[in-house]
């Protein structure tokens, strides 16, 4: 099974394209690494938890669980929750949610 072809970034030529992505990624981690400093007294309006081929999200302000299945294979490289965001990175993507607008967002990494 050939994946489809991902349409052109706008202003990222195709060769940039995973340049892209890994800033994104090391952004993400470097916010896990910088949050427990930043944290001090703020409430958490998010959870995270982590069950075998599933990850839930929890926010507070709309009391809802929102899921993502994992793929077959797919592993929790690294995982973070505070204020009103949580995020995973897998082996396959990066994963986002917001508390605030209880919104999932994925990037798929190459």
């Amino acid at each position: 099974m050939t994946r489809p072809r991902r349409p052109p970034i706008p202003g990222i030529p195709r060769q940039g394209r995973i340049l892209h992505t890994s800033l994104a990624l090391v952004m993400l981690v470097s916010g896990f690494a910088l949050s427990p400093a930043l944290a001090g007294s703020a409430p958490s309006n998010v959870a995270l938890h982590v069950i075998p081929r599933e990850i839930l999200f929890f926010g507070a302000q709309a009391g809802v669980w929102t899921s993502v299945r994992l793929d077959a294979g797919e592993r929790v490289v690294q995982r973070g929750a505070d204020g009103n965001v949580a995020a995973i990175v897998t082996s396959q993507r990066a994963i986002g949610f917001s508390a605030v607008l209880n919104v999932i967002h994925e990037i798929r990494l190459p």
